[in-house]
């Protein structure tokens, strides 16, 4: 079974408005421990990915209820399910990816987005992140397309560059190998190489935030479909 330290979920409960007495309600009909709730993070302690898979899919439809106009209508069709069907029509990959970065620069104030750009056979998906979340968590109403708002600090921002790897990978059904990824931030003491989620070490106090590879995979062909998505 795969696990994940806990105090990752520990701090998806923070985004949650409900009360504690609801919280620990909604976890026991959930069957998620109730450590979670403890305010400090337990040394070494792990919970399953597939729990908090199912914690995350919960809160999140929490919080789009609560949502002005929110309810199950607004969750089927919420602005990233809308983004995906547009890259699930794309021909291939490349448009795809131009789809989603459009997207975003047409609905962010501050123009947060990635953007595709290519030297010869080398394809440079680079980010653009905002510095306005710098050391504080944004509030959970404020995770919507009027601002794109990517998780703070460096592990938040490599998270978001992973998340977007994994969902390109995933519409062309076949792994993305990276030549490069970059950190324009510096490493902290101790932090990991981050090898594990990209399948290559990251290089930081790099001049971008972005990851590298081979156009080929620009020309492979959406494979997923309405089902699937």
């Amino acid at each position: 079974m795969e696990t994940i330290p806990l105090r990752y979920a520990q701090s998806l409960l923070r985004l949650s408005p409900m009360p504690d007495e609801q919280l620990r309600e909604e976890l026991t009909a959930l069957k998620l421990p109730l450590v979670l709730l403890q305010p400090t993070a337990i040394a070494d302690a792990k919970i399953s990915t597939d729990d908090y898979g199912r914690l995350f899919i919960h809160l999140v439809r929490r919080l789009q209820a609560a949502l002005p106009g929110g309810g199950e209508s607004s969750i089927e069709f919420s602005a990233y399910r809308m983004l995906f069907q547009a890259m699930l029509h794309a021909g291939n990959l490349e448009q795809a990816m131009q789809r989603a970065s459009v997207y975003f620069q047409r609905l962010q104030a501050d123009r947060e987005s990635f953007y595709l750009e290519q030297d010869g056979d080398i394809v440079c998906c680079r980010f653009d992140f905002s510095e306005q979340l710098v050391g504080d968590l944004p509030a959970p109403e404020n995770f919507s397309m009027d601002s794109l708002n990517w998780l703070p600090g460096t592990t938040g921002r490599l998270l978001s560059m992973s998340m977007w790897h994994r969902v390109c990978s995933w519409f062309i059904g076949s792994f993305i190998d990276l030549s490069t990824v970059e950190m324009q931030r510096d490493r902290g003491e101790g932090d990991k190489t981050y090898s594990e989620v990209f399948g290559t070490p990251v290089n930081f106090s790099a001049g971008n935030n972005a990851f590298y590879f081979h156009r080929r995979y620009l020309e492979f062909p959406i494979v997923q479909s309405e089902t699937s998505l």
